[in-house]
């Protein structure tokens, strides 16, 4: 790994990710600058005018222009690609702080309007770079680019504080160009990214829009999640409502609010940015997607709480900070990636709906239960929202039940690759009761390596395992802590398959005394040459070398034609001195050409002469390529003769080229 590739490993990227991470980046720094300032300047204008009470007002209005628009938004992806929409969207909300600059009997005069302006600006805006992002990214790489990209809109929100807090009273007067300024810019981003090639999300089939709508909502998963929505929708409008009512106490006038919005956003964009550049990502890995998805509602109903026990400013920064920080660098990167699980014809309508629609019509309910509040007492407001979050966790303990379930689904058609997820996802998916064959999935998801805490896991369905992944286990079971190693000895050396037997001999004969004793207590030896191993690994004193010899020479005779045999020759190969069987594995292995015996002379191909490593290579020639690989990486062969490798050089990637070569200096002719 080069300085370089270091350098973009602390921000969770890769460096075939740069060209678009980075232009994308800048579509995030650049709309950053243009929500902050809507918001600062509008915000500002519309409390001093209007107070806390005229948030129901606007949260009614405004929910009602976005459920409605909502419905435009969805139907407007289906006409116009994601790169026509990008450019049409940004030239009509550029109108809103264009309509600031209008002459003063064209100039729109009611705060309220344009505080609802920049709102749909922000939410329109920001949903569609989601969905043209997405359009860059997998499923397994969303995890740790999302955060990464959302860190620039709050980077952009910091610069633009920061020239609040300098000169306040000249921003004030040209808020209207800045605001326009940053629309315009979001352009350059767009340009930038219009040669990368990328897999298009837009539907091309035969199906009507009316029949995606009918398939999103029959699906399980995308019904509870817009409900979830929904009731999230309803709980930010209370945080908004708790914090309008000690902020405006506080700070009646709107240069002393704005000057504290501003800063407020400094301090904590500063934290939020920070926070999606180095520990999002690495947070969502750790906890796995479901319980970072909890984190949000569980966070609402502790700082309604403290809001309710303590209103102070303290409670009116963790407010702004629940609404406008932990939405950003936990649910919305969580709540993007869930959506991501829906097919690729499919999940820009799953956005829209959700955020266009669902979101909408939630904020039309919180308003209509803020405009109840004037005539209640303020401790109904306070039971209500708590019985809010109490929803709010219990659809979001559903929404992720669901979610394990359709995500097996999602990446079982890559289960013959590697999977970038982690594991504690992976012990979630394994969890799932739903999910009946878990085999060939677990096989799949050992490639990428065994953390400690998935053995207890696996163990539970080890007799339910394939023969491939009950090896496959044991060739990893030396990472495992050794009670854990124990149990899983155990029921692998009572195996009914025999080679998986020969495996657990393998790992036992490498133990100390005490833990094969332990081990081979209970164990019932089925064939007789187990009883001679059984005695080999358990009695202090040794067997003579003749007297091994000559079982391994009968069992090479019995193996030639019989394979129970073959195995039983392989399982006394697997307790006892290598240099003491490698001439009749030899042999065998090429009187046989068996696939078994190559295998497990490869683990010791390091014994072999050269003459002999190259007549094992040609006799299995026809192995899996990484087989081959592998053989040759252990075996002592001249470079030059590697060269037999040549006529595969096309199919093979370089890397494993460059593996067998790791000692050259020259191999560049198998990469041409």
């Amino acid at each position: 790994m080069n300085i370089k590739e270091a350098g973009w490993k602390i921000f969770s990227l890769r460096s075939e990710e740069i060209s678009f991470t980075i232009p994308l980046f800048f579509l995030y720094l650049f709309s950053g600058i243009f929500f902050a300032t809507g918001q600062v300047y509008t915000e500002s204008l519309f409390l001093q005018a209007y107070g806390a009470a005229g948030l129901s007002k606007f949260f009614a209005i405004n929910g009602i222009v976005l459920f409605l628009s909502g419905f435009i938004y969805t139907y407007f992806l289906e006409i116009f690609s994601l790169k026509r929409a990008y450019i049409l969207l940004i030239i009509v909300f550029c109108c809103i702080p264009g309509s600031t600059l209008l002459p003063a009997s064209f100039a729109p005069g009611d705060p309220l309007y344009l505080f609802i302006g920049n709102y749909i600006a922000t939410f329109y805006l920001d949903a569609h770079f989601i969905n043209f992002s997405f359009q860059f990214l997998t499923l397994q790489s969303s995890k740790r680019i999302f955060p990464f990209l959302m860190a620039g809109s709050k980077l952009g929100g910091i610069i633009i504080t920061i020239i609040i807090s300098m000169c306040s009273t000249l921003f004030i007067h040209y808020a209207a160009y800045i605001w326009l300024g940053a629309g315009i810019l979001i352009l350059i981003p767009f340009f930038a990214t219009a040669k990368i090639s990328f897999k298009s999300t837009r539907s091309l089939s035969e199906y009507t829009f009316l029949d995606k709508l009918y398939t999103l909502f029959s699906s399980r998963m995308f019904v509870v999640s817009a409900v979830a929505v929904f009731i999230m929708a309803i709980a930010n409008q209370h945080t908004e409502y708790f914090f309008a009512r000690i902020a405006t106490h506080l700070y009646p006038s709107q240069e002393k609010l704005a000057v504290f919005i501003s800063r407020y956003t400094f301090i904590t964009d500063f934290i939020t940015v920070a926070m999606q550049l180095f520990v999002t990502s690495r947070i969502i890995r750790k906890l796995s997607i479901p319980t970072a998805n909890l984190l949000y509602p569980s966070s609402y109903c502790l700082i309604i709480m403290y809001a309710v026990l303590s209103p102070t400013l303290l409670a009116a920064v963790a407010l702004r900070f629940f609404r406008k920080n932990m939405s950003f660098f936990i649910r919305q990167p969580v709540s993007n990636i869930m959506l991501s699980i829906y097919p690729a014809d499919r999940v820009n309508q799953a956005r829209s709906i959700i955020n266009g629609i669902v979101s909408p019509a939630g904020m039309i309910a919180g308003g209509l239960l803020l405009s109840l509040y004037a005539s209640l007492p303020l401790q109904i407001t306070i039971i209500t929202s708590f019985i809010i979050g109490l929803l709010f966790i219990a659809v979001t303990i559903k929404q992720n039940t669901l979610y394990k379930e359709a995500i097996y689904f999602k990446l079982q058609p890559q289960l013959p690759q590697t999977l970038h997820i982690s594991n504690t996802d992976i012990i979630e998916i394994v969890k799932n009761p739903n999910i009946e064959d878990k085999s060939e999935f677990i096989d799949a998801l050992l490639q990428q390596g065994m953390s400690a805490e998935m053995f207890p896991v696996i163990i539970q369905y080890y007799d339910s395992l394939s023969e491939k992944t009950k090896i496959h286990l044991l060739s990893i079971i030396y990472e495992a802590p050794q009670e854990l190693a124990t149990e899983i000895s155990k029921k692998a050396v009572n195996d009914e398959n025999l080679l998986v037997r020969v495996y657990a001999f393998r790992f036992i004969s490498q133990c100390p005394l005490a833990q094969r004793k332990e081990i081979l207590h209970n164990y019932k030896h089925k064939l007789p040459t187990e009883l001679f191993i059984q005695s080999l690994l358990t009695d202090s004193n040794t067997y003579l070398t003749d007297n091994i010899t000559q079982t391994l020479n009968s069992l090479e005779q019995s193996a030639l034609n019989n394979h129970n045999a073959g195995i039983e020759f392989l399982m006394l190969c697997s307790v006892i001195d290598p240099a003491l069987f490698m001439q009749n594995l030899y042999r065998l292995a090429m009187a046989t050409g068996n696939n078994i015996f190559f295998q497990f002379i490869t683990l010791h191909a390091d014994l072999l002469q050269q003459s002999q490593a190259i007549r094992i290579f040609y006799r299995f020639r026809f192995s899996p390529f990484h087989d081959l690989q592998y053989f040759l990486t252990k075996a002592h062969i001249n470079p030059a003769l590697k060269l037999m490798l040549c006529d595969y050089r096309f199919d093979l990637p370089s890397q494993m080229l460059s593996s067998l070569y790791s000692a050259e200096t020259d191999y560049s002719i198998l990469e041409n």
